[in-house]
């Protein structure tokens, strides 16, 4: 979509029902998306040319490509994260999130961890390289969550709670809806 034309510019085809997540890599020159159907597939922002298509899964909610864009991380209803290649779809590394399936999640700006949120869990930080579980953050968030760096790496999330990654405490925390 063209914001400044008011336009679409191009349409990627290739699932059937709605789409369930969108992810654009650093550069801007893959577009990757997960369908209701459980499709996932790349293609070329400027062509529109698909690159890829996984084998139909379950529906994967969250994706979001590595800070170098050669890898998007998805997770599914599940509760499986998957590390993709981003230029051939192979399936590069395989997590598994306690909590149910993955609502939401985020890579930290180097890349080498993420976390994520699952219906019934805390969120749950990884290690992107080795797939081990870090730590669990306590705490329930919301809807969604991030990653943002004064010189220490910090977590926050929707439901306005901080975390000190490192450590794994709970910084701070804003009372919304009644939560403890």
């Amino acid at each position: 979509f063209d914001p400044a034309a008011d336009r679409i510019v191009r349409r990627y085809h290739g699932f059937e029902g709605y789409i369930a997540g969108v992810a654009v890599d650093p550069a801007g020159s893959v577009v990757a998306a997960s369908g209701r159907d459980g499709a996932l597939a790349a293609w070329d922002a400027e062509t529109g040319r698909k690159l890829w298509e996984v084998a139909r899964g379950e529906n994967a909610r969250w994706l979001q490509f590595a800070p170098d864009g050669k890898s998007l991380l998805a997770g599914d209803d599940a509760g499986r994260i998957r590390r993709f290649a981003a230029d051939s779809g192979k399936v590069l590394t395989t997590y598994r999130e306690k909590g149910g399936r993955v609502s939401t999640g985020a890579i930290d700006h180097k890349g080498e961890r993420f976390v994520v949120i699952g219906d019934a869990s805390e969120p749950a930080l990884f290690d992107v390289a080795t797939g081990k579980l870090l730590r669990t953050l306590k705490g329930k968030p919301f809807d969604g969550v991030a990653f943002i760096d004064g010189g220490r790496p910090r977590l926050i999330s929707s439901g306005l709670t901080m975390w000190d990654v490192e450590s794994g405490e709970r910084r701070w925390f804003v009372r919304v809806r009644g939560e403890q």
